[in-house]
């Protein structure tokens, strides 16, 4: 049997007929039993090898199957890519062509892949497959996201800033950039991102963090941030495009503390408490207040002076009791 297809299986029945001379072929006979066999499959491809990796592409070449019958001609080759991140096999794409190389595009970054050839010829049946592979470079990173200002952390000095990575990551993400702007003069508007020089920012951290304090602000200032995420490839920063701006505005400077602090009549059950002003006084002051720590300073109670007074007689405390009290 000749002009069979490869890898295929078939199904043959054997009949008996007989035939007298002049005349036409009588019924056959009954059939034999079923036979079923499948053809081999034609070798492989040859020295797939793959070059010119980039971020999102890839350049795929091989040779022709060795051993081919005289008889058989290639039709083509069917290539199949599968990506194989996180210990999976998934098949995401197949390609035919008539040629024995084929350049690969619209891969994702850091991402590795492996692709499989075989060859097409005499029919629809393919031939052993042939297999590679590799993993595309890495790219620049996407931005981070969710930048934010706490507003529970904003001094007059200090605020802490925190993000969440890249969606895409497109590499081994190394470390954030900070570039904090203080809005100054009549003009409320902050620079925009890209007129930020990305290689100089004012603050570094790890990729392993997405929060940073920020030190050294003035009082009452006007702040704008931003964030980049970076890879790096051979001392080469991959900056990702800028995320923010986010604004804040630092709380005015504080107060120093109420001087002198000393208490007087004290008897089991109360005290009196009596400071001076604070050397320096930012604003208006609206109250004072007093802390008291007992039992090696583990129970705390607050008392309020809403009168400004600078003294307070405190009741309702425990006889025999150490106490220490903070204005």
């Amino acid at each position: 049997l000749h002009n069979l297809v490869q890898a295929t299986q078939y199904s043959v029945w054997i009949v008996a007929v007989n035939v007298q001379e002049g005349s036409q072929p009588e019924l056959p006979s009954p059939s034999s039993d079923i036979a079923v066999f499948t053809t081999t499959a034609y070798q492989s491809p040859q020295k797939v090898a793959v070059s010119s990796i980039t971020a999102v592409s890839v350049k795929v070449t091989w040779q022709k199957p060795s051993g081919l019958p005289k008889d058989v001609t290639v039709t083509g080759y069917v290539l199949d890519v599968y990506n194989t991140d996180k210990n999976r096999k998934m098949k995401i794409r197949r390609h035919n062509t008539t040629s024995t190389e084929i350049t690969l595009e619209r891969l994702s970054p850091y991402s590795s892949y492996l692709i499989k050839v075989a060859v097409q010829a005499g029919g629809p049946g393919l031939g052993k497959t042939a297999s590679q592979s590799f993993k595309t470079k890495q790219s620049v990173p996407s931005a981070p996201t969710q930048l934010s200002v706490d507003s529970q952390t904003i001094g007059s000095r200090t605020a802490t800033v925190t993000w969440t990575p890249p969606t895409h990551s497109n590499g081994e993400l190394k470390k954030y950039r900070l570039f904090v702007r203080e809005v100054t003069g009549d003009n409320d508007a902050s620079p925009s991102g890209s007129q930020l020089h990305l290689t100089d920012g004012n603050l570094t951290v790890l990729s392993s963090v997405t929060f940073a304090t920020l030190s050294g602000l003035s009082p009452s200032g006007k702040y704008s941030v931003w964030v980049v995420a970076i890879n790096i490839v051979v001392r080469t920063e991959l900056i990702s495009p800028v995320a923010g701006p986010v604004h804040f505005t630092t709380h005015p400077e504080a107060s120093t503390p109420p001087q002198n602090a000393r208490v007087s009549n004290i008897t089991a059950v109360s005290v009196t408490v009596s400071w001076n002003k604070p050397a320096k006084v930012l604003g208006v002051v609206s109250q004072y207040r007093l802390i008291f720590r007992w039992n090696g300073g583990q129970r705390i109670k607050l008392w309020k002076n809403h009168q400004t007074r600078l003294e307070m007689t405190v009741g309702k405390l425990l006889p025999y009791t150490n106490y220490s009290v903070q204005v």
